[in-house]
């Protein structure tokens, strides 16, 4: 079930709406909001992450309540910015686009495709949520990455694309991480399933298909975290 709110329409070419998606909760029963945009031209609806993540009862309260009480009035302010940034982004477009959208509202580089901006994005919102033992995770995981990747590449990544990202370049990380640095198939294993976080919820997002998702079956198949056959260093 997802719970949809104050849809904005622009003639027909688009719709844009705060939503919270109800599809499967996090933590202490949390979910998390999402920026909505639908095109009819192209019959194709998109999602986009936020840093927030409320419970049912908070969304209701701060987001659905038209006169929120003063404790919801600053979180329902920073959602509307959201929205307002994603609207302001979609007006200054002649002929809507989900490329040229994502260009306005996520920034030229192209953020949505960018699994570094991704983990950031979850970082926050595990902060948000007091997770902090996760988000200590997904912030070693991204600093694993981003180490190999220097490594292989000679240089500091800036980005890590999701279309770009090959199946055998994880089991490359993965041999670097436990043949070279002599980390545990557990410590990997931690790492890669924070990566395969970000990439299903990219998945779930439709910034990505399922043909450029890299894991299971006959694609790349994380380690058994309990197969432990070193000591983490």
């Amino acid at each position: 079930m997802q719970i949809c709110a104050n849809p904005v329409q622009m003639e027909t070419n688009y719709s844009i709406s705060i939503y919270l998606d109800t599809r499967r909760a996090k933590a202490k029963g949390l979910f998390p909001v999402k920026v909505r945009v639908y095109s009819p031209a192209y019959s194709k609806t998109k999602f986009y992450p936020t840093i927030f993540n409320l419970t049912e009862k908070d969304f209701h309260s701060t987001w659905e309540t038209t006169k929120p009480r003063k404790e919801y009035h600053e979180l329902k302010l920073k959602i509307q910015s959201v929205e307002t940034k994603a609207n302001d982004a979609a007006k200054e477009l002649s002929i809507f686009s989900f490329e040229q959208f994502e260009k306005k509202f996520l920034g030229k580089t192209g953020k949505s495709e960018d699994v570094f901006y991704h983990y950031d994005q979850m970082i926050e919102a595990l902060k948000s949520n007091n997770q902090f033992g996760t988000a200590s995770n997904y912030l070693l995981s991204k600093k694993s990455l981003k180490q190999y990747l220097k490594i292989k590449t000679g240089k500091e990544p800036k980005k890590l694309l999701l279309l770009k990202s090959q199946k055998t370049g994880y089991k490359k990380y993965e041999n670097h991480m436990v043949d070279t640095l002599f980390r545990s198939r557990t410590t990997v294993s931690m790492y890669l399933r924070a990566l395969r976080t970000i990439f299903n919820n990219a998945k779930k997002s439709n910034i990505i298909n399922v043909e450029a998702y890299p894991f299971g079956e006959d694609k790349y198949e994380i380690p058994n975290g309990d197969a432990v056959k070193k000591s983490i260093k």
